[in-house]
């Protein structure tokens, strides 16, 4: 099994939320603080304060973390009543997580929970969790509250952003983007894909995925992974597969296509079965 980048998966975690959240008038105080974060509620008498103990496998360790970020700051953007989740990593041992998470009141976690974007992380979550452990918790001190925001660099994320993304462009159908993965392999990619555009014949496979040959070799990261809709792979090192369909194996991520996590979304961007020619190459717009 492939060895852990300790550092990596800390700093990814110590990430995944820069979470912590705001009232209205600390907003007004402090615009910088994402001013498009929704109003919080107070904290009623019914109000949680929960600690959720999580051991995911270590397999699966890169995707969960795509997850959680995500429900982490859809919640905290846009619920009202969720005020905060604040997850940490245990240093020796990366794959057990615990979120600090408080909900105003019984109803605001029951809204949570019936949340579109805590079903896709709940469903989508469930092969990769070992163990789960909730425990609600008693504040010493209630009048102390944990005042979070999402701390976002806009300009920095932008730039990070474009220097991330291809573009690939079918043969007579549609050009759309996508966001490399931050890896050897990615990197090795982007590095080709500055010095020319790269071809790529593809045909469908399984009735899940388009693949064809890169012809070049590229670095491996190889582990045992679970796509989704939009995932771009590369398969033994020199070739290339765009997943419009779920399947697990070991290989290396290299990429997510933008706006698209669908089926019907990714074949229509595709131009639906069949073979296809498809150019990457960078997005310098």
């Amino acid at each position: 099994m492939e060895k852990f980048n300790m550092t990596r998966y800390l700093l990814a975690v110590l990430l995944l939320f820069g979470l912590l959240s705001c009232s209205a008038t600390e907003r007004e105080t402090h615009p910088s603080q994402q001013p498009d974060m929704c109003a919080k509620e107070e904290m009623a008498a019914d109000g949680i304060v929960r600690l959720s103990k999580i051991e995911v496998y270590p397999q699966y360790l890169d995707e969960y973390i795509k997850y959680v970020t995500e429900v982490g700051e859809i919640s905290l953007r846009t619920e009202p009543g969720v005020l905060t989740m604040y997850a940490v990593a245990e240093k020796e041992n990366p794959c057990k997580i615990t979120i600090l998470e408080t909900y105003a009141s019984r109803e605001a976690y029951d809204k949570h929970i019936a949340s579109a974007h805590f079903q896709k992380y709940k469903q989508g979550t469930l092969h990769m969790v070992k163990s789960l452990e909730l425990k609600d918790q008693t504040p010493l001190n209630p009048a102390n509250r944990i005042n979070n925001f999402i701390v976002n660099d806009n300009n920095q994320n932008k730039t990070n952003m474009e220097s991330n993304t291809i573009k690939l462009t079918i043969e007579g159908g549609k050009t759309f983007t996508a966001t490399l993965t931050d890896n050897s392999s990615a990197k090795a990619l982007r590095e080709q894909l500055a010095k020319g555009n790269i071809t790529v014949e593809m045909n469908d496979y399984g009735d899940m995925e388009k693949v064809g040959s890169l012809g070049i070799n590229l670095p491996r990261n190889d582990r045992q992974t679970t796509t989704e809709p939009g995932d771009i792979i590369l398969y033994l090192g020199n070739n290339l597969v765009i997943y419009y369909d779920t399947n697990s194996w070991n290989f290396t991520r290299i990429g997510k296509v933008n706006g698209a996590g669908s089926r019907k979304e990714m074949l229509d961007l595709l131009g639906g079965a069949g073979k296809i020619s498809v150019t990457l190459s960078l997005d310098e717009e």
